[in-house]
């Protein structure tokens, strides 16, 4: 259905659209930065609305070549009409509309690739990580990229409303997902201590597990599982909820 449009877009001057099959995230955007031209690479992600009049110019003002400047998301304040867009909504709300001053306390964790301007020359030495073609933690595995290489993070308010709204269902499921592929790289990351500091629920994970505490994980699972899903597909679900949920399906994935 989007074929007519892109079509008409290959019609602007200094347009390209690339046209193939699903290759995974961080391949199709790594494919992106090559065919860009010029020194700075700006990414959006498709479902993101721009409500900032001057906002490729916030970004430009704030470059430099030697740093990745970091815009933010937001969300729309109002609750969402449907009901199976709520919980999307105030996960996006309480744990990724995060204002420059806090994401710039811990910078490389807080990357998003949704609204990110990096320099190409720094892009070339450090890509998307293929070997993700799941779901998640693409933009983790970034950060630590940057961290590593000691490139700096710079964090500003210049966010992009995120509109697209995963149904509960479907969000649920990307969460598995993301969980999928977290575990893949847990397993072989060849340093799995800083992964680990990126990521807070592995920091609990190895918490629990180090008191042997997985044991509770288990059971909670396997006894309050249809009241877990239900809580979280129903009108008031809760964070917290969904945070031991992630837990009880890693501790299933790790079994």
């Amino acid at each position: 259905e989007f074929l007519p449009l892109l079509k008409a877009l290959e019609n602007l001057k200094g347009v390209e659209c690339i046209h193939t099959e699903n290759i995974g995230r961080s391949r199709i955007r790594n494919l992106l930065a090559e065919r860009a031209k010029y020194q700075y690479l700006l990414f959006i992600d498709g479902d993101a609305e721009i409500r900032i009049d001057r906002y490729i110019s916030n970004y430009l003002k704030t470059a430099v070549p030697d740093a990745v400047v970091c815009g933010g998301t937001a969300y729309n304040p109002e609750r969402p009409e449907k009901r199976e867009e709520y919980l999307r909504w105030k996960y996006g709300m309480n744990r990724e509309a995060v204002p420059a001053t806090i994401r710039s306390a811990k910078p490389y964790m807080n990357l998003s690739s949704f609204n990110f301007m990096i320099p190409s020359a720094v892009f070339k030495k450090i890509r998307f990580n293929e070997t993700i073609m799941q779901y998640g933690h693409e933009d983790t595995l970034l950060g630590i990229e940057l961290r590593i290489n000691k490139i700096r993070i710079i964090h500003i308010d210049n966010q992009l409303i995120h509109n697209g709204l995963d149904s509960s269902q479907i969000f649920l499921e990307k969460t598995r997902e993301s969980l999928l592929s977290l575990s893949g790289l847990y397993g072989n990351y060849d340093n799995p201590g800083i992964l680990s500091d990126h990521v807070r629920l592995l920091r609990k994970y190895e918490q629990m597990k180090k008191r042997k505490l997985l044991w509770l994980i288990s059971a909670l699972s396997s006894g309050t599982g249809k009241i877990i899903r239900r809580n979280l597909m129903g009108r008031n679900p809760s964070l917290l909820v969904l945070d031991l949920y992630k837990l009880c399906i890693l501790n299933e994935i790790h079994a």
